[in-house]
């Protein structure tokens, strides 16, 4: 059998998965773009792309190995991203709400970058600190079922250095969100399943 170079160093993979569990995790964002999707009517709307990788702690580079494992199933997509609305302009109520939570997650970023100040570049996210809030949620797709831990809130990073946030509870498939159009009622939920603007990482950083 003919050798293999470099074997000593071959992380050995017996077919499992690695497996998050939910809470929170310090993250670090490897690239923020403004992105344009359609909903079921053939509506444009903008979100912005935020995909990150796990830099602290025993899962520690867990997006990448999780990329890499992918390629035995010949199709690999960056599963750390979280999607969310940039803020609406105007007064109304639902702007506001929609102002206001993003202001949480650009105050979430300056308190985890000392000395960085939001100024509305989304591309010098990248290599920038962020916690990021992980829960157990149900899914459907094609007639199959099951429950995945998910992204789904970016917080501080010290939020989960001092261990202040409480292990999110499971979020449930409703009826009504199984084949259901995104609307601006939607605002800040997660897009369901892969979209063409998952990210493809070529991997030069090392876990």
């Amino acid at each position: 059998m003919k050798r293999i170079d470099n074997w000593e160093q071959v992380e050995a993979f017996n077919g499992d998965k690695e497996t998050l569990e939910p809470g929170g995790y310090i993250c670090e964002i490897m690239e923020a773009k403004e992105t344009t999707y359609y909903n079921n009517n053939g509506e444009a709307f903008q979100r912005l792309q935020v995909s990150f990788d796990i830099v602290e702690g025993p899962r520690a580079g867990h997006f990448a190995r999780d990329y890499r494992t992918q390629a035995v199933y010949g199709k690999q997509k960056w599963n750390g991203v979280l999607r969310v609305f940039p803020p609406m302009e105007g007064s109304s109520d639902q702007a506001k709400l929609s102002q206001g939570r993003f202001k949480a997650i650009t105050n979430a970023l300056e308190l985890s970058n000392p000395g960085y100040k939001w100024d509305w570049d989304e591309t010098k996210l990248k290599g920038k600190r962020i916690g990021v809030m992980f829960r157990n949620e149900e899914w459907e797709y094609e007639g199959r079922h099951g429950w995945k831990v998910r992204p789904y809130r970016f917080v501080s990073a010290g939020y989960i250095e001092r261990g202040e946030f409480e292990i999110p509870k499971d979020k449930p498939l409703g009826e009504s969100k199984k084949s259901a159009p995104v609307t601006e009622n939607d605002r800040f939920q997660e897009i369901p399943g892969p979209t063409d603007d998952d990210l493809h990482f070529q991997l030069s950083r090392s876990d």
